[in-house]
């Protein structure tokens, strides 16, 4: 009986020591695992920054939706406005020479954050450090980015896609009404046309004046800016559009799209060649994530007077907070909480949204008017689309 105990205290012992050991062990695991990722990447000097936007581009970092279980892998999504703001780091650090833009196609789903980028662009130039592109192809918006490159690399077999602006709406209403299903569609207003599609067979002339409007206007301030880069004439560009010369990479390089046809290790070449590289040595590329990841953020406790800064990416609608969209009862307590915080004395909102729930809408709304007639200014910054509840909103 003793030889029984004996054993089942000792075992009772081994296994409280194996559960301290392992609790012991995952505690420093886990210590280990928090200081490697609070630690800042170094980055070496003679580093050229890459700029790969083939993945979404929010507004504001990591605001994206969950997409389906594939998603688990996705890396951090950078927003447009810190991408700037890696950008103008970058012009003033010497350890970064230039910049590399290695997107064919730039996903931030429209103009105002390519060109919102495309300025911080121009400006980095300005410290003399180059910027070079190089892609198999581009889409029309990866191509307005890279038009202000010093160098433009286009692949032997590869085009631009530059053929200006359109528009393609579909209408249901004779679809609907030989399947005899009935609407009920409320609009307010002659220029209200996302609903058209299902009271109407084709577009209103208020919707067609709209459309043509904003188009012609994106079209105008795409046709000036490649001007300006490209140093060709605007009727000329349009030239170019209209007949699709940019079609393949003789005829690109021959109406003066691009600088050079060839393959991603010429680029790299001329890269090496501006930052006194050895032929065939590696170059250092650092990419956004990276970089942006070792910038000093400015934290001034002692700081009075703030302005705060307000994203509203997304549908409006109703419930919890959520990414990618904007839901009313976290905006609501954001909006009460800067109304009764002393050190904000302004609040910029930057929307981004095509419209959503009525309801959601109105209840934003409240919460900004009253925050607005606290004696708090509301500047609005608008984004690629601010249309219905959003405009709402602004």
């Amino acid at each position: 009986m003793n030889q029984f105990f004996k054993f089942f205290f000792a075992s009772i012992l081994g296994t409280l020591v194996a559960v301290i050991l392992f609790f012991v062990l995952g505690f420093f695991f886990v210590l280990g695992i928090a200081a490697s990722t609070n630690k800042k990447p170094n980055i070496s000097n003679n580093s050229v920054l890459e700029i790969d936007l083939s993945n979404f581009v929010p507004e504001h970092t990591n605001n994206i939706g969950f997409q389906g279980f594939g998603d688990f892998n996705q890396p951090s999504a950078l927003g447009i406005h810190d991408i700037v703001k890696a950008v103008e780091y970058a012009k003033s650090d010497s350890k970064i020479k230039g910049i590399y833009l290695s997107s064919a196609q730039v996903n931030t789903g429209g103009m105002v954050k390519v060109r919102l980028l495309r300025e911080a662009l121009l400006d980095f130039k300005k410290s003399g450090k180059f910027v070079i592109a190089y892609s198999k192809s581009y889409t029309q918006n990866a191509y307005y980015l890279a038009s202000v490159a010093d160098q433009i690399y286009l692949n032997p077999v590869g085009f631009i896609d530059f053929r200006g602006f359109g528009g393609v709406i579909s209408f249901y209403k004779n679809l609907i009404d030989n399947i005899g299903v009935e609407m009920d569609v409320i609009y307010v207003g002659d220029y209200k046309g996302a609903s058209e599609q299902f009271r109407l067979t084709k577009l209103s002339p208020e919707n067609r004046l709209q459309l043509k409007e904003y188009i012609n206007h994106m079209y105008s301030t795409l046709l000036t800016d490649l001007s300006q880069a490209r140093n060709l004439s605007r009727d000329s560009l349009h030239f170019i559009a209209d007949n699709f010369y940019s079609g393949n990479a003789e005829k690109a390089l021959a109406v003066g799209l691009v600088d050079s046809i060839g393959y991603e290790e010429e680029a790299m070449n001329f890269i090496r060649q501006k930052i006194d590289l050895g032929k065939d040595k590696k170059i250092k590329f650092v990419s956004l994530d990276k970089y942006f990841s070792t910038i000093p953020m400015a934290t001034n406790k002692k700081v009075k007077d703030v302005v705060a800064v307000v994203y509203a990416e997304g549908a409006i609608v109703d419930g919890k907070e959520e990414n990618g969209i904007i839901s009313d009862q976290p905006y609501i307590e954001l909006a009460n909480k800067l109304r009764k915080d002393s050190k904000v004395k302004a609040v910029v909102l930057r929307i981004n949204s095509p419209g959503g729930s009525a309801v959601a809408s109105e209840n934003i709304w409240n919460s900004l008017k009253q925050l607005s007639n606290s004696g708090k200014p509301i500047i609005v910054s608008m984004g690629d689309v601010v249309a219905s509840g959003g405009y709402y909103l602004s």
